[in-house]
């Protein structure tokens, strides 16, 4: 079901968080019924936060959380005073017609070119460049629509390799962004792997609208068996988890197999790659604040 077709009017309720709050605000708003969350910055002093995705923390947050049209706002943030301890929250309320706010959603979203080849296309724009390969994605509850420094390095590092006839695992699939691409620069099969239900059905529905669904096999890591292994892996998650991960990902990769890693801040690189030395000696890129460390399995 289209949510726009059926949305007459939405109730949009705004509000500020520091820092130290916004992800409880979030949470909770999310938790008490919202359709979208959205953060951005209340003072435009921009600072992104340690993790995979675009949500950008600052100071000064203005969260802004969408309803359907019946919600009582008060209801709302008196749940939102419990939550956070407090006895009074400032907040704005309005109304949005349906098809309003859907044209300034899609708005925010256009084409975006990784390579020369690779462009990431919502599905209600034409691609700017029809020759080129065209990742069809658009924004949802997965995380992976490859406007972050690192989903764009791991992008751009795919885009470069030779994925004729090869195997490809993404550990921690999201949104099966990755997979989904190197599929369609040439890769024989994909495996997206992710401990999120929602994620595993969201790459499965995005590969079926990129028309690669046949060669994608997406699940749970514990699904995995002793003959899932890629000649080539990406894994774009927190440094912590992929330190827990290298004996994993070794072993899931054929040996002389390529490996990608990303999500990890300049301050890391060494933890981050100590925990493959064993078995890798890693390249580094770098976009913005943001490292991928390639490299090739040699033992």
């Amino acid at each position: 079901m289209d949510l726009y077709a059926v949305a007459v009017s939405w109730l949009r309720i705004k509000l500020r968080a520091s820092e130290r709050d916004v992800d409880a605000v979030a949470d909770a708003l999310t938790g008490g019924g919202a359709l979208s969350v959205s953060i951005e910055s209340a003072t435009e002093a921009q600072r992104l936060q340690g993790a995979r995705e675009p949500v950008a923390l600052w100071d000064e947050n203005l969260v802004t959380a969408l309803f359907s049209a019946d919600t009582n706002a008060e209801d709302v943030i008196g749940a939102l005073q419990k939550t956070l301890g407090i006895d009074r929250l400032p907040y704005e309320t309005d109304r949005l017609d349906g098809a309003d706010w859907e044209r300034t959603w899609r708005a925010q979203f256009r084409p975006l070119q990784i390579a020369d080849n690779l462009w990431i296309t919502p599905s209600w724009h034409q691609p700017p460049d029809p020759a080129a390969i065209n990742v069809v994605l658009d924004p949802g509850l997965a995380f992976g629509t490859g406007a972050h420094p690192t989903t764009r390095l791991c992008l751009a590092w795919l885009a470069t390799q030779s994925l004729a006839g090869r195997t490809v695992m993404d550990y921690g699939c999201g949104s099966g962004i990755l997979a989904i691409a190197a599929l369609k620069l040439g890769a024989a099969h994909a495996i997206g792997v992710d401990t999120d239900a929602q994620a595993l059905a969201v790459s499965r529905e995005n590969a079926a609208r990129n028309g690669v669904h046949d060669r994608f096999l997406a699940c749970f890591p514990g699904e995995l068996s002793a003959n899932h292994t890629a000649t080539i892996a990406v894994a774009n998650i927190l440094s912590a988890t992929l330190i827990a991960l290298a004996p994993e990902l070794t072993t899931r990769l054929e040996p002389h197999g390529q490996l990608a890693l990303s999500g990890i801040l300049a301050d890391q690189i060494d933890e981050v790659a100590a925990a493959y030395a064993h078995a890798f000696e890693f390249d580094s890129r770098r976009r913005d604040d943001w490292i991928l460390l390639a490299g090739t399995r040699t033992r």
